[in-house]
This record gives structure tokens, C-alpha cells and sequence, in this order.
């Protein structure tokens, strides 16, 4: 690369040079520089026009492939998948419907547990173009809730800015989801064609960027807070039917209760000064 930069300043400084005294020159001085400068450049022109065109091809053929993809989880995987869409559609429309009509006179929460169908893909690389490629449907687990307040708890919850409250704060990624994360760096790398200099360098580039993304996904962090309760409907899903039941139980017995019990904690708060003799 360094090379490359230095052959380009000298061809520059050498035109420039050319073209600052081409009127000083006769003609034979003038045709011998311009010969030997056209010399020396032509081929630097045709090495890059090459490597230029032979990225647009690869780029052209990535983008075609990533089309393919798109059209073969269409034509395999499109209807299915409309089908389980509506079905989960029509789960939540039963968690709306199973709302009592009667407004809430204090929180109340409508709980469902739901079994559903997710699609399940591979990425694919192309030249560094990533597709996600379906290969089949995996079975998900989910506790869908929606959880009411009265007039007041909300009001509440407004004035005392509750739902930024942080109720549950771990981390994003688990290990094996952090070394998947670096691996889709390396094979995006390892898609990448060319052998040329440049090609090279990105590919190290991309490469080296695994070890970035692997950082910055362990330092991310999945904070619940209770504004996520106030969204309808609230759903948190699952690999197994066993999970999706442990943390229901947990909703219930220690989530919901320590919502309501901030809420009342807050019922009688007042930021007036006041004096307290004890």
C-alpha cells in the first residue's frame, strides 16, 4: 500500500513538472517526456481499472446472489410463513379480547402464555453482503401480558417519571451468543474475494472488526424498565415451554407486587420542604 501512494506522488509530481514547463520545451523534449510520462502511467491506469472492474463484477454478483436468496425463502418458506404470522396475530387479538371491558380501578394484569412458530435462517456471505437464507421454523414459548392502571396510578407514574425505573438490568449477550457474534465477522471476511492489495487490506479490516463487535456486544447490557410494562402488549419469549412458566411465576409473584408496591411508595410523596421532629 505504501508503495502504491509513493508511485502515485511521484507520477504526480512528475506531470506537474511536465505541465509547469511544457512551454520551455522543444519539441523533442516534448515528445520524450510525454512519451516516457505515458509510459509509466498507462499501466498504473489499466492495473486500477482492472481491480475496479473486477470489484464491480464480484459486488454485482454478490448483490444477485443476496436477491436469490430472498427469492428462494419466498418460494420455499413465503406461505408458511403468513400462516404462523396469523396465527400469532390471532393469539394476541385473544390476549385483547380476554381484557375485562370494565376500566381498572387499580393495576391489573391479563396474562396469557402463547406457543408459536419463528422462522429460522442462516446467514449467508457474499463479498461481504450478508443474506439471511430461512432453513425451517423453530418452536418459541412467550408470556404476553397486558397490564392496566387506574387513572391515578398513571398519573402517578407521569409526575414522578416511574417508567424510566430500572427493574431489572443484565446483560445483553450470553458467551456463545458473543462468539457467534465474532464469528459472522470472520466468515463476512472470509466471503470477501480479490486478491489484490486493497482486497487484502479490507478483508484484514473486516477481520480485525470481530474482535470490535465482540467487545462492544459484552459491554451491552438488557435493562427492563417499567415503561416496557406500560407498552400492550408486553411479551417476552422463550426457547423452552419450562422458562416461559418460571419466569410467569415470577411476574406474578415478585415483578407485578414490586410495581405496585413503588407506585403506592410514591402515592403520598410530596417534594414540598418540610420539618420532622422525631
Amino acid at each position: 500500500m505504501l508503495g502504491q501512494v509513493i508511485w502515485i506522488a511521484f507520477l504526480g509530481i512528475y506531470w506537474i513538472i511536465f505541465i509547469s514547463n511544457v512551454q520551455t520545451f522543444d519539441l523533442n523534449a516534448f515528445c520524450g517526456m510525454g512519451f516516457t510520462g505515458l509510459l509509466l502511467t498507462a499501466p498504473t491506469i489499466l492495473w486500477y481499472s482492472r481491480h475496479a472492474i473486477g470489484r464491480k463484477m464480484r459486488s454485482s454478483d454478490a448483490n444477485r446472489s443476496v436477491r436469490s436468496v430472498a427469492a428462494s425463502n419466498e418460494a420455499m418458506w413465503g406461505e408458511r410463513n403468513r400462516e404462523y404470522m396469523a396465527e400469532r396475530q390471532a393469539q394476541l387479538a385473544a390476549l385483547y379480547g380476554s381484557v375485562p371491558t370494565a376500566p381498572a380501578r387499580g393495576m391489573r394484569a391479563t396474562i396469557h402464555y402463547n406457543t408459536f412458530k419463528m422462522p429460522v435462517t442462516e446467514t449467508r456471505y457474499f463479498e461481504g453482503v450478508s443474506a439471511d437464507a430461512q432453513t425451517g421454523f423453530d418452536t418459541r414459548y412467550s408470556v404476553d401480558m397486558i397490564l392496566e392502571f387506574s387513572e391515578e396510578e398513571r398519573g402517578i407514574i407521569l409526575q414522578h417519571a416511574l417508567q424510566t425505573i430500572v427493574l431489572d438490568d443484565k446483560p445483553r449477550y450470553s458467551a456463545s451468543e458473543i462468539a457467534d457474534i465474532r464469528r459472522a465477522d470472520e466468515l463476512r471476511a472470509e466471503s470477501m474475494g480479490g486478491r489484490g492489495e486493497l482486497d487484502l487490506i479490507t478483508k484484514e479490516i473486516v477481520r480485525q472488526n470481530a474482535a470490535v463487535s465482540g467487545a462492544f456486544a459484552e459491554g451491552q447490557r438488557e435493562r427492563t424498565v417499567l415503561g416496557d410494562f406500560l407498552v400492550a402488549p408486553y411479551t417476552k419469549t422463550f426457547d423452552e415451554s419450562h422458562d416461559a412458566k418460571l419466569y410467569g411465576e415470577k411476574l406474578q409473584s415478585q415483578i407485578l407486587p414490586n410495581i405496585k408496591k413503588l407506585i403506592e411508595s410514591y402515592r403520598g410523596h410530596s417534594d414540598r420542604p418540610k420539618t420532622i421532629e422525631f
